[in-house]
């Protein structure tokens, strides 16, 4: 049974149905709208306070299955919760409390309007001591507070009181808190996880007295049996890689680290000497170059990173001319031309599927919100996969999408086989596009792609083309004993 919160009184008149309704549905949903489009910081940080406080308030009367967003069209997004094992008296109490805050205009001239907001109030004053059940929400709250929300309270401040008074709230704030200063704050997840683990929009910062890889575990953000491959740093005319055996990728965050550091080194200063140095900076990629730690004496840095991976030109083009990156990317060259696949056996439809499945299990993108677009042939819209990133640092989850071509052998796919890809960008309003391809990529489309990118600003780096598909059947028997003959 599905409850929209403010929907409730549509469905359920007084609170003995609401209770008759709870007692024949051993488990509800229970959706939370969110609006998408925003004024000014503060009013994001309002919502999603609200959003957190109703949320953990639903959590508190029953056990939670799950709790997820779910993105909607226009400009209306909902938090969902499913919940099971609740106390009927209480919770239905709760349910048509809040759908009557939710929901009807005469609440905002009520006595328990002021009510409501002392709770809320009482709410945002105790959340560093409070174990949430949904800290992912209360970092959203916390990434607009430390972005630019200081900056508009200060404002406020200032128009009423004076710069004085602006000035003397922000040094009071900073000094409690002085990562914040740095547009970093103290995860709500850390209570929980009895972990100091600072989070900006553009990085993590751990300190060394925790294992990195049990972090990200714990944060959601990385499953048990994900790899950090220890890696390399390389100068390449002027620009930076970072490798290994396995992948590569462009260093475009040195000022980010820098950043980071200078943000370790002033704020959180409490955490120096509870380790042994390092005698050096240590890289850890992960196996889809979507992660880079970078590990120095105190801290380990964590950025997640979009379209850096080098492509395969680009490595065969370093490969050719660099003899100190000679063998580590020839590994991961010789992967790809010593494999042996038969792509005769697969037809568009089962081509699809792979690639559904490589997207399913990539943990960049959040895997309850892929979406294949029927069968092969009665597609419309040039969309064959969709799916959203996972949010990370507070960042809006952004769509993908995939288109899939299988082509007959020796052929490539060129600019003019991909024809409506401007169009199905702009119409869905993409942030990210990608091919999958069992033919070479030509470099006609990687220009395309770039230019994408470079007007529009969509990530135009997740491509498969056939060296990336054998490389990755070639490691991985599973896929490649599911879609193919290899008897």
């Amino acid at each position: 049974m599905k409850f929209r919160i403010d929907k409730i009184f549509e469905r359920v008149k007084t609170l003995d149905a609401l209770r008759e309704l709870l007692l024949k549905n051993p488990i509800v949903e229970i959706q939370i709208p969110i609006e998408n489009f925003y004024r000014t910081s503060r009013d994001t940080m309002l919502d999603f306070l609200s959003l957190s406080h109703l949320a953990e308030g639903v959590a508190k009367h029953g056990k939670v299955l799950n709790g997820n967003y779910v993105f909607g069209k226009g400009m209306q997004d909902y938090f969902t919760i499913s919940l099971t094992k609740y106390e009927i008296e209480s919770f239905s109490k709760f349910l048509y409390l809040h759908s009557y805050v939710n929901s009807n205009e005469d609440f905002y001239s009520s006595d328990e309007h002021w009510e409501y907001i002392e709770d809320l109030d009482g709410f945002e004053d105790n959340l560093e001591n409070t174990q949430f059940c949904f800290p992912e929400i209360i970092d959203r709250y916390y990434a607009n507070l430390v972005n630019s929300g200081y900056a508009e309270i200060a404002q406020e401040i200032e128009s009423m009181d004076g710069v004085e008074a602006a000035e003397h709230f922000l040094e009071i704030e900073y000094k409690k808190y002085p990562e914040r200063y740095f547009h970093y704050w103290l995860s709500a997840h850390s209570n929980n996880c009895k972990l100091n683990v600072y989070l900006s929009k553009d990085a993590w910062i751990i300190p060394n007295k925790y294992d990195f890889t049990e972090v990200l575990v714990k944060l959601g953000e990385a499953e048990k049996k994900a790899e950090y491959i220890r890696s390399y740093s390389y100068k390449v005319n002027n620009n930076q890689i970072i490798c290994n055996d396995k992948v590569a990728i462009w260093f475009k965050v040195s000022s980010e680290l820098r950043h980071a550091r200078n943000c370790a080194d002033v704020a959180l200063s409490k955490f120096r000497g509870l380790v042994a140095e390092l005698s050096e900076t240590e890289y850890y990629l992960s196996k889809y170059a979507d992660i880079l730690i970078v590990k120095d004496t105190f801290f380990s840095y964590v950025f997640f990173i979009h379209d850096k991976k080098l492509r395969t030109k680009e490595i065969q083009d370093i490969r050719a001319k660099l003899n100190p990156l000679h063998t580590v990317l020839g590994n991961i060259l010789d992967v790809q031309f010593n494999s042996d696949v038969n792509w005769q056996q697969l037809d568009d439809e089962k081509f699809e599927l792979l690639c559904y499945d490589l997207i399913y299990e990539h943990p960049k993108f959040d895997e309850r919100t892929i979406r294949k677009m029927g069968k092969s042939k009665s597609r419309d819209g040039g969309r064959d996969i969709t799916v959203m990133t996972k949010s990370v640092n507070g960042k809006e989850p952004e769509l993908y999408v995939f288109q899939c071509k299988l082509l007959s052998p020796s052929s490539s796919l060129t600019k003019s086989k991909v024809p409506n890809a401007a169009n199905v960008i702009m119409e869905y309003g993409a942030k990210g596009y990608g091919v999958f391809t069992n033919g070479i990529i030509d470099s006609t489309l990687y220009d395309m792609l770039d230019g994408f990118n470079a007007t529009n600003g969509v990530y135009t780096r997740e491509n498969w083309g056939k060296l990336e598909l054998e490389k990755k059947l070639a490691e991985d028997s599973f896929l490649r004993d599911k879609y193919f003959d290899t008897s």
